[in-house]
């Protein structure tokens, strides 16, 4: 089995992850309007809460975009994958709100 490819998705889906929380500790309280705009659902609840934010998804996308092109794998490629891991985080805090869970839970 190749290493190559896992070692470099597992390095693109750090940077999709991780650089929401490097922005949100560079930029505080800045940029940092809520996805759903607080809308409340017809259960009470956000939709996807305050901690997902607009500055985190650009920051996601533009960073692992970024890394996709240094890794040679083209910028769309880190575009997409950051793209499909903020996509599969919004649908866990969604299902985590009609839960009724604690962000961060």
């Amino acid at each position: 089995m190749a290493a190559m490819p896992i070692l470099y998705s597992i390095a693109l889906l750090t940077l999709a992850n991780g650089s929401p929380v490097v922005a949100k500790k560079l930029f505080g309280p800045r940029f940092a309007f809520a996805l759903d705009g607080g809308l409340l659902l017809f259960d009470g609840r956000p939709v996807f809460g305050a901690s997902k934010t607009v500055r985190g998804i650009v920051a996601s996308i533009a960073v692992t975009a970024v890394g996709g092109g240094i890794l040679g794998l083209g910028y769309e490629l880190g575009a997409l994958m950051a793209i499909v891991a903020m996509a599969g985080d919004l649908l866990s805090s969604f299902l985590k709100r009609r839960m009724n869970m604690p962000p961060k839970a």
